[in-house]
């Protein structure tokens, strides 16, 4: 390749084409893709730039305009019948993480768009859709996780709890039983019992506010008849572990839901 000038627009697809020995991959993968990352690596800084060995400069007289670039390499498909573009390209996981800094979090049972709401906002929106109503406040100590949870079971008796909703069932601490190890399970722990009225409105935020103390980042779902849930976020971050609105009626009458059960361990620790 010589005496040649070669212009690439930006934004639109790009096909090199030529017989065998043309010089394309010389072109794509050694002069566009090497001074592109040669650049990128350039503005890192010098810590960073001590772990990747630096690209020599392509023997061209000049380049203008290149961004960063990401090559990916012919080789024969090693993938299974449910492999696709991403996975074999091994883009899949930088994917991942752009649609989780990008992306717009969404409840996956109400499809609802989690927005961080302050603790006085999310206390009014459950006096709003359960006014009149008693509610169960639950609060998450494992989410969608395997195990037995047997140690779990017995830090929460210990601490007065007769009872753990599993998985939307409600299950004796004392008489724990064997859960399916290879399932994931969601723990759950009633921390208070109270009616939506005026009265209790000082005692709703006490609760919600102990359980923010316990824990990293959590969200509520209130749930009432003929009504879709809807799901409260409290800080920017993903909802875990949470706290949920739910009847009372399915809670066991031995379930103590004093302000001593609000120091439940939060989804971080471990179990």
């Amino acid at each position: 390749m010589k005496g040649i000038d070669v212009e690439v627009p930006r934004g639109k697809f790009t096909v090199v084409t030529g017989v065998s020995g043309s010089g394309k991959s010389t072109l794509a993968f050694d002069i566009l893709f090497a001074e592109g990352q040669r650049r990128y690596l350039e503005s890192l800084n010098a810590y960073a730039r001590q772990f990747v060995q630096p690209a020599s400069k392509p023997d061209v007289d000049a380049i203008f305009g290149i961004p960063p670039t990401v090559a990916i390499e012919q080789r024969t498909s090693r993938g299974g019948s449910k492999s696709t573009v991403a996975t074999q390209t091994e883009i899949h996981h930088f994917l991942r993480l752009l649609f989780v800094k990008l992306g717009t979090q969404h409840c996956p049972e109400c499809d609802v768009p989690i927005e961080p709401q302050s603790l006085e906002a999310i206390a009014a929106r459950i006096f709003k859709e359960h006014r009149g109503k008693p509610v169960a406040l639950l609060a998450p100590l494992v989410v969608n996780r395997k195990g037995f949870y047997t140690d779990l079971a017995k830090w929460a008796r210990g601490k007065g709890v007769s009872h753990l909703r599993v998985d939307g069932e409600w299950l004796p601490t004392e008489r724990w039983p064997r859960l399916d190890r290879f399932r994931e399970h969601t723990l759950e722990l009633p921390v208070a019992e109270l009616k939506v009225d005026a009265a209790n409105e000082q005692a709703c935020a006490t609760r919600l506010r102990r359980r923010r103390t316990r824990a990293r980042a959590w969200c509520t779902c209130s749930r009432a008849d003929g009504v879709r849930p809807r799901c409260r976020s409290s800080r920017p971050s993903a909802p875990a572990p949470r706290a949920h609105a739910a009847s009372p009626n399915s809670i066991p009458a031995s379930s103590p839901t004093t302000p001593s059960t609000a120091g439940a361990r939060p989804a971080s620790e471990p179990a």
